[in-house]
């Protein structure tokens, strides 16, 4: 009996350092990659949207499992790259616009130097220099800064996208097996892994056709705006506004503000002005009603749970916080609802 006791005491102590050593290996592979999230997010919603056209290649067009995969890959790089376009396009006239006030505030420095010259001489308590001294110092060590982040940004995006990549392609590909793993890991029953599954479907979908409705209702407010006031290229903006419509708040603003301030400021046309930031706020704000109606409607979310989820998940995820942030909320309802029914009413009954 002691030698088997002995036995069973070493086999519980090989099974302890075994479960800390997983815990150890897991902790440290989660904190590596907690940068890179999002990469795993977007792959898991780009592969519920773009399944139905892997299904569509491998299963009605023949071309097999992995040809069909590669292709879902390449027709996922428009999607990328037209918002990006967009967006360096906006921050490229804006860059030209501030190379120009340089250019303008340049040609004045002697003027300003002089000036300068003329007051540390009349008031030298004042200490202007060196104040100007001390901001000079500011903006040179945040544009190094800045110099030095884009290397690092451009390889942190990359890794993001490759592991983006390489996840949509294998969940394509190898859908059965990963599924098989996901069943065996998670602590519920197959049925309530599935209404997860199903669950992250509803939300993704729903939220894809509240995108949609949102980038109309915006763009469309945008473009009639313009024609109202007799603003050139109102379709173009407004296509640009719908695309930007999917940045939270701030994504519109990029078009309507500048316009508006440029009516208002350069061509001094303040009927324009004053009329296109009216229509950018109410437009800005299309958003907050056009969601959770269409989250309501057709996915059955309360509009506090969007609401809510949208705010925790665009602070904690960005973009894709849109869908992450009601997903997690849901999430939680469904498993504490899971886990009653799975563990804490089998007990209940049992006590009965």
């Amino acid at each position: 009996m002691k030698f088997d006791d002995n036995l069973l005491d070493e086999g519980k102590v090989r099974m302890a350092l075994a479960i800390l050593s997983l815990a150890i290996i897991a902790i440290v592979i989660v904190y590596a990659l907690i940068p890179y999230i999002n990469a795993f997010f977007i792959a898991f919603i780009l592969y519920v949207i773009l399944k139905p056209v892997f299904c569509f290649l491998n299963n009605k067009l023949k071309l097999g499992k992995k040809l069909s995969g590669l292709i879902v890959l390449v027709l996922t790089v428009p999607l990328f790259i037209i918002p990006a376009y967009v967006v360096i396009q906006l921050i490229a006239t804006d860059l030209q616009y501030a190379f120009k006030t340089i250019q303008d505030l340049v040609g004045n420095i002697p003027e300003v130097l002089d000036y300068i010259d003329f007051i540390e001489e009349t008031r030298p308590e004042l200490g202007l220099q060196d104040m100007l001294n001390e901001q000079v110092e500011v903006i040179a060590q945040g544009l190094t800064s800045f110099i030095i982040e884009i290397p690092q940004q451009m390889l942190h995006l990359g890794i993001i996208f490759t592991i983006m990549y390489f996840l949509l392609y294998y969940l394509l590909v190898s859908e059965e097996q990963i599924m098989k793993l996901i069943y065996r890991v998670v602590p519920f029953h197959k049925r309530h892994v599935s209404e997860l599954f199903e669950e992250f479907k509803k939300i993704v979908n729903t939220t894809i056709i509240a995108t949609g409705f949102v980038a109309v209702a915006q763009g469309g407010l945008l473009t009639i705006s313009f024609l109202i006031f007799d603003i050139q290229g109102a379709f173009f903006w407004g296509f640009v506004t719908g695309i930007l419509s999917i940045l939270p708040v701030i994504g519109p603003t990029l078009v309507w503000v500048p316009a508006g301030l440029y009516q208002l400021l350069y061509v001094q046309d303040i009927t324009a002005g004053i009329g296109i930031l009216a229509f950018g706020m109410i437009l800005s704000n299309v958003d907050n009603l056009i969601r959770p109606f269409v989250h309501h409607k057709i996915g059955k979310i309360h509009p506090f749970v969007t609401l809510l989820g949208i705010f925790i998940g665009v602070t904690l995820f960005g973009i894709i916080g849109l869908i992450i942030g009601p997903l997690l909320l849901m999430y939680l309802v469904l498993m504490v609802q899971m886990f009653y029914e799975e563990y804490m009413y089998q007990k209940e009954e049992f006590k009965l």
